[in-house]
């Protein structure tokens, strides 16, 4: 992961989660190519970023595409203004989920009296 893309993950825990057979979800795969495109970069390079084959990432572009997330100008894929609001929910939600799934995966009780501190954006 580039120095530039550790923002999204505030830290350790934060980084896209591998479920238990170890393939990446969906979720995590759009979130990691939305972060990639923020500044923008063309296909080849998102690829060898996410770690996607040529038509894997060209799917995934399609779909982003199509909701208005991402967009291509000139062979440079951009996160949209939509796109970097979706990234912002991620960041905040991403602790109530991995808490949860923490508790799932474990057979950990969760303390129900424990606040989860929101990740602020590092802008």
């Amino acid at each position: 992961m580039k120095n530039d893309q550790k923002d999204l993950y505030v830290n350790e825990k934060l980084k896209p989660w591998r479920g238990h057979n170890s393939r990446r979800d969906f979720h995590n795969i759009m979130i990691q190519i939305l972060e990639t495109a923020k500044q923008g970069i063309r296909k080849t390079n998102i690829m060898y970023e996410v770690k996607l084959t040529y038509p894997q990432l060209g799917r995934y572009l399609d779909a982003l595409e199509s909701t208005s997330l991402i967009r291509e100008e000139q062979n440079i894929w951009r996160t949209t203004k939509k796109g970097v609001r979706l990234l912002q929910t991620y960041r905040e939600c991403y602790p109530f989920i991995e808490e949860t799934r923490r508790a799932y995966f474990s057979n950990e009780k969760v303390d129900k009296n424990q606040t989860l501190e929101i990740p602020q954006s590092s802008k």
